[in-house]
């Protein structure tokens, strides 16, 4: 069948709705509700187009006609869209992202973690904290909880202790005698001098040793134990034969 697009024609052999032929032609159509399986989902009135001769439609919900000529974009559209997007603002009463991990300077998934440390799983709850802090056995004792002065249960009482929870899931997985570790991918035959063997410098180890590379430091690892409190020397110490393992 042939249409027209936005002033140009294409032949299709499929018979689809109009928002996943723009898709696979690369024409824009903004949509949120297509996204969403479920049959009762509430339309988001996002993807309206023009259809010559038969006005304004919805494009997730109009399929593919031969002859068809489609206009994605104009003022009447935009006007339209614009006026759906502030339907979905007006109720729109929670944070995109949790305020918590916004104020997180390592940008972890607070919010995960924490759901499967209620749910009792703390390896997954480790996991997901290793995915952007490789550390958190250490940074669980000395972070400043940035993110438990924005937490949205002081609202209702007082902050969750967010630090003391990751460092108890981070205590829980190396006590186990198979603790988590991250996918290491293949050696690339690459190394990287780690100037420092601080926390940051660790965390560099760590990160490059999961993607492909070797790193080697350019000053003693026993300086990294006089860089940390000695209330929990022996803890760090742990933590360097697992890193250790894993370059």
């Amino acid at each position: 069948m042939n249409v027209i697009i936005n002033g140009q024609t294409y032949l299709l052999r499929e018979n689809k709705s109009i928002l996943d032929v723009a898709k696979d032609i690369q024409v824009d159509v903004p949509s949120l509700c297509s996204i969403s399986k479920h049959n009762d989902k509430q339309s988001c009135d996002l993807c309206v187009v023009e259809v010559v001769g038969k006005g304004i439609v919805k494009a997730c919900e109009t399929q593919i006609q031969d002859g068809m000529t489609i206009i994605t974009q104009s003022a009447q559209i935009n006007n339209l869209r614009r006026q759906a997007l502030n339907k979905i603002f007006a109720d729109h009463n929670a944070d995109c992202e949790a305020p918590c991990k916004v104020a997180c300077p390592a940008n972890v998934d607070i919010q995960t973690y924490l759901h499967h440390i209620a749910q009792g799983d703390h390896q997954q709850a480790v996991k997901i904290i290793k995915d952007t802090l490789p550390m958190p056995i250490s940074i669980g004792r000395v972070c400043p909880a940035f993110c438990e002065h924005e937490c949205r249960r002081t609202l209702v009482d007082e902050p969750l202790a967010i630090r003391q929870l990751k460092r108890h899931a981070a205590d829980i997985d190396l006590s186990l005698a198979e603790q988590f570790e991250p996918l290491k991918l293949p050696y690339n035959g690459h190394r990287v001098a780690i100037v420092g063997a601080g926390r940051v410098g660790w965390h560099v180890v760590i990160t490059l040793a999961t993607k492909v590379l070797l790193s080697t430091f350019l000053n003693p690892c026993q300086r990294l134990v006089a860089g940390f409190a000695m209330a929990f020397q022996s803890t760090v110490c742990r933590k360097i034969f697992w890193i250790k393992k894993l370059i």
